[in-house]
């Protein structure tokens, strides 16, 4: 549902903090009115609208212990969606339930290790889609599986090593049967990658420097390897591409004040 949402929403939540264990979150998102996604530039004809609100719910516990950190939490979130902006065929319903966890050792600054977890079922009810043709099955589902394991040198050295899963009802309308760069031959959203990224903060750490306290700078270069991209090894472009011919470098500065 964010792939279809994204850039053109806006919310709200609450949250609250139970004995530094509990952490309850939630509230609800809706979609810009149509001036205003004009006047910032995000507008599209084409682009999903969500009907209404979509509430989003989260709840962790989390535990702080002699330079440890460990939290496992669960989230979600409904949405009635309106495909492409039409309103006449109903909406399409997205329920989406994850969970997550994290551990982070952070007892010695000089070495730092992080690892994440996070598996996400989406399940679709296309009613508006499938009668509009924009959708082969009415109820279909979508997991997504994110693993990632870091390590932090003197707060300034980084690694990360990423592992993506992304698997699901085959579809060959949502997946784009006949995209040429990024459709599915199958149509299936069967895609698995893994990414490493090496990364250089330069200033914005834990030192008495006056840049700590206001600015952060961070530079990274990362490789991403497809071992399936789209259903299967061959990606549909006519030729039966190799899925590592979608293999990518990025190289890309963050800097938060």
């Amino acid at each position: 549902m964010i792939e279809s949402l994204g850039s053109q929403v806006i919310g709200a939540t609450s949250y609250m903090m139970l004995n530094n264990i509990l952490y309850v979150e939630a509230g609800g998102y809706t979609s810009l009115a149509k001036n205003a996604q004009k006047g910032i530039s995000v507008f599209d004809p084409e682009q999903s609208r969500l009907s209404g609100g979509a509430p989003y719910w989260r709840i962790a516990l989390q535990k702080d212990w002699s330079g440890h950190y460990g939290a496992i939490g669960t989230f979600g979130m409904h949405g009635d969606v309106s495909p492409q902006r039409i309103t006449t065929a109903g909406t399409d319903r997205y329920d989406d339930i994850g969970f997550d966890l994290t551990y982070q050792y952070l007892g010695n600054p000089v070495h730092i290790y992080e690892f994440t977890a996070t598996y996400l079922r989406e399940n679709r009810n296309m009613n508006a889609s499938s009668a509009l043709g924009l959708a082969d099955k009415i109820k279909s589902n979508l997991d997504t599986v994110r693993i990632r394991a870091g390590y932090t040198y003197q707060q300034t050295y980084g690694l990360n090593l990423f592992y993506n899963q992304t698997t699901g009802t085959a579809d060959t309308f949502i997946y784009g049967f006949g995209d040429p760069i990024s459709g599915s031959r199958t149509g299936s959203p069967l895609s698995q990658a893994f990414i490493a990224e090496a990364s250089f903060t330069t200033f914005g750490k834990s030192n008495n420097s006056v840049m700590s306290t206001f600015v952060n700078l961070r530079l990274a270069v990362q490789y991403v390897h497809n071992f399936k991209f789209n259903g299967s090894v061959h990606n549909y472009d006519g030729f039966g591409r190799n899925a590592v011919n979608n293999d990518a470098v990025y190289f890309n500065a963050w800097m938060a004040f």
